[in-house]
């Protein structure tokens, strides 16, 4: 199991022309195993300091950042009109498994719709666990979405890179791709998918 990362590692260290060096230390000048506690140290603390350190810390409010609770208000915002009619809990998971079916067919980011349900529990955490249908439309929505991927890298574009890393000074760099270029021509690479280049 350990083999072929040692093998990665190895091959990786040779194309980059890095040098691995392994150095031993005695066990009485390996700092690590001196018993030294820094000042400060994690429950060395009297409980006296540690109430001042919590006194202005109010745990709800640091379990989660502003910037994430700003987007799950803006997502949650967009889902309101929907559910101005809800009366039970079943027609909630109803009402949003059609609110995510429209934002789906409007085109809308999948990243709204997630900010959304996970804005619904934070905000209202009694909802956990009780919206199966929506949560099972996102997880469809996310394994049916098409992954945002880099553009091809093609033979137009690796000359000219390879000619910058060699201007840079990045011999290395600029060899491999100039090198790639002439021993495996692009239509023989595969994408993720299987499919050639």
């Amino acid at each position: 199991m350990l083999k072929p990362l040692l093998a990665r590692l190895a091959a990786t260290l040779l194309a980059w022309d890095v040098y691995l060096v392994i150095v031993h230390h005695e066990s009485s000048e390996n700092p690590t195993t001196m018993p030294v506690v820094p000042s400060g140290w994690p429950g060395q603390a009297s409980r006296l300091d540690r109430r001042r350190a919590r006194e202005a810390i109010v745990l709800e409010e640091v379990g989660i950042t502003a910037a994430t609770l700003e987007r799950y208000y803006t997502a949650v915002a967009r889902m309101l009109p929907i559910l101005d009619d809800v009366m039970t809990e079943v027609s909630l998971d109803e009402a949003i498994a059609d609110w995510i079916q429209e934002e789906f067919s409007d085109g809308s980011p999948l990243h709204l719709t997630g900010d959304a349900l996970s804005g619904i529990h934070h905000l209202e955490p009694s909802t956990r666990r009780k919206l199966p249908k929506a949560w099972r439309l996102y997880s469809i929505w996310r394994r049916y979405k098409v992954p945002c991927r880099a553009p091809r890298l093609t033979q137009d574009i690796t000359l000219p890179m390879a000619g910058w890393c060699i201007e840079a000074q990045e011999l290395t760099i600029g060899a491999l791709l100039a090198a790639s270029r002439v021993s495996l021509p692009f239509t023989h690479w595969r994408n993720p998918s299987g499919q050639t280049v």
